[in-house]
């Protein structure tokens, strides 16, 4: 019989969970309104603009044309990442927000159904733990996130890699989903959606493609192990990735892009070696990893409410915790092999999301191997929800950790977010961009900016350059056929 103590501890924890989730997404998708785009906006809405503006009206044809051009010009001229490509070819430019809130939303969706998945295949945990876990769990990755600047208010940045890491966290969802399947009607709907996100994941940055490529395998492996017959339902799915990862990574504009990078990039063995190097330094790079591990130490009594129940016996946890390690130190590898450093903000990010996830999973997966040798012995379960003292003490240490960070607005991407609300810098931000879109709106053809008297950290990468020959200035003024920009 459940402990009513252990109980009314999880509902508590379900509240808290919650209200927690709420205060670090409100603040994102608050902010999200004084996004403006950047650059490489510009450039990859380009051509959609082009052929939008052939008619005076909306044709979707013309947006399909667009998108085709953006992804085939780019395809021979920088990248094969066609889908990724072609996301970016949608940028919302004139309703920036859009974008932006739609980039964290859909990370929300994919992040509770890929849980939704686990929980329910592996813990049969019930709504409420699930839930609770959910919430707490996408309310520490987003508040703990590397750059939201490059990740969740720049779309062209984090559509190529957030927005194609949550659409892989969906494709390794229905992977999942499908192994357990038995009705007809199910399993043509998950393999449809599998084998379209796996068109579409294949065709996303090198990061998660490779994510995606090593998850395919791990996951048939073990299916195959286990001699589960549906299996053989993966085939489609992975022969879509393959081929999409084909038509990815043969396209001229890799070596293109490469040329660039001769001098500094690394070859495969030294790339590895770079790769599991960086996995150890990153560690104590990352901001936040005091207040994640407060995190995880509070929500020890949950997880093993959640883990007693089930008929899974947890095998190999220390296999499951190198592969873990492992996956989280190929991410590096691309950005070394391919520019001969670790990664760019917005390819940090997905790497920093993939180990906060994965560190949660491997405490539960440690968690459920202890409860399982228990049972096995016919021991009694560690019931720390029943004792105040472990609930306060860990309360203290997560706001402990909060309160002694000297770079909160640094490491805690809605404490920035709210801040910069607070102050004013973010309206006065948009303000300025809004006199700048009126001068951009005017027969001016030379246009000049005032430089920006503030640039929030969360919604500004830089500003542009008193060189009208800069990269971004004349990417903008391709955009709007204008002459030449400046910013005095």
């Amino acid at each position: 019989m459940v402990n009513k103590k252990l109980l009314c501890w999880e509902k508590m924890f379900l509240i808290c969970s919650i209200l927690f989730f709420l205060a670090v997404v409100l603040p994102l998708f608050a902010l999200a309104k004084y996004a403006v785009p950047w650059y490489d906006d510009y450039d990859a809405a380009l051509y959609t603009h082009s052929f939008l503006n052939l008619e005076d009206h909306f044709l979707l044809s013309n947006l399909i044309k667009g998108v085709a051009f953006r992804v085939k010009t780019s395809w021979y001229a920088w990248q094969g990442t066609y889908a990724s490509i072609a996301l970016m070819a949608l940028c919302p430019i004139e309703h920036y927000s859009i974008g932006c809130r739609a980039l964290l939303l859909v990370y929300l969706l994919s992040l509770f159904v890929l849980s939704h998945v686990l929980m329910k295949r592996f813990l049969k945990a019930d709504r409420s733990s699930y839930c609770a876990m959910t919430a707490f769990i996408a309310g520490v990755t987003l508040l703990t996130f590397h750059s939201p600047a490059e990740g969740l208010f720049w779309y062209n940045g984090g559509v190529h890699y957030v927005g194609m890491f949550s659409l892989e966290m969906l494709f390794l969802s229905c992977l999942i989903a499908l192994l357990d399947q038995k009705k007809a009607w199910r399993v043509i709907g998950l393999e449809l959606a599998a084998v379209i996100l796996a068109i579409m994941t294949a065709g996303g940055n090198f990061v998660g493609v490779m994510y995606g490529g090593l998850c395919i395998l791990t996951i048939m492996g073990l299916a195959l192990i286990g001699r589960n017959r549906n299996v053989l339902l993966l085939l489609a799915p992975a022969c879509a990735y393959a081929l999409g990862m084909y038509f990815n990574l043969s396209a001229p504009g890799n070596m293109v892009r490469q040329s660039y990078f001769a001098d500094s990039r690394y070859g495969f063995f030294q790339s590895v070696f770079a790769s599991f190097r960086s996995a150890f330094e990153f560690v104590f790079v990352f901001k936040g990893m005091l207040f994640l591990l407060a995190a995880m130490i509070l929500a020890v009594p949950v997880i093993l409410r959640m883990v007693q129940d089930t008929d899974f016996r947890f095998p190999c946890p220390i296999l499951v915790s190198a592969w873990s390690f492992c996956m989280y130190a190929a991410g590096f590898a691309p950005s070394y092999f391919g520019m001969g450093i670790p990664g760019a903000g917005r390819t940090i990010n997905i790497i920093k999301l993939l180990l906060t996830i994965l560190l949660f999973l491997n405490e539960i997966y440690w968690l459920g191997w202890l409860s399982s040798c228990l049972r096995k012995k016919k021991g009694e379960i560690p019931k720390l929800g029943h004792s105040g003292l472990y609930l306060a003490a860990a309360t203290v240490l997560l706001l402990g950790s909060f309160a002694i960070n000297g770079e909160k607005e640094a490491s805690f991407s809605s404490y920035a977010a709210a801040r910069s609300m607070i102050n004013g810098e973010a309206k006065i931000f948009y303000i300025e961009n809004l006199e700048r879109k009126a001068i951009i709106e005017s027969e001016e053809q030379d246009m000049v900016f005032r430089p920006h008297t503030v640039l929030p950290a969360l919604l500004s990468i830089a500003d542009y350059s008193a060189d009208p020959n800069a990269g971004p200035n004349r990417m903008l003024c391709s955009y709007y056929s204008k002459n030449s920009l400046r910013v005095e």
